[in-house]
């Protein structure tokens, strides 16, 4: 994978991994992944049809900490002009109220990454 292609981010809090059950988990990746098309397409078309048009359409999933660190990755990427989009549960399965649980980033190429966000453990 070439460091120029774009691809989106699901970035994922950690702290709920053990709530979250596969069935859920991947809902809460979609959203991320869906989220930040959508906002692309927005706020920077140019950059979505971009990925759109590339062959795999690259997607990776990481860890954050807690809501803690999803906010400072979306602070990150809001000063750098980055499309992202916050994914907030709505509480009606698994969590009992409204639960920050995500952040979709993208498209984007991993240069345009802040360092602490490429570092990033990747869901395993």
């Amino acid at each position: 994978m070439s460091s120029d292609e774009l691809r989106l981010y699901a970035i994922v809090r950690k702290d709920l991994l053990d709530a979250l059950k596969r069935g859920k988990l991947s809902g809460q990746t979609g959203h991320a992944f869906e989220g930040a098309l959508l906002t692309a397409q927005v706020e920077c078309p140019e950059r979505a049809q971009g990925y759109l048009a590339t062959q795999g359409r690259a997607k990776i999933t990481k860890y954050a900490k807690n809501a803690a660190a999803i906010e400072r990755i979306r602070t990150a990427c809001d000063e750098l002009g980055l499309p992202c989009h916050l994914v907030v549960d709505e509480g009606r399965t698994v969590f009992p109220e409204p639960t920050l649980t995500a952040i979709g980033i993208g498209p984007v190429t991993r240069a345009e990454l802040p360092a602490f966000i490429d570092k990033l453990q990747l869901l395993d």
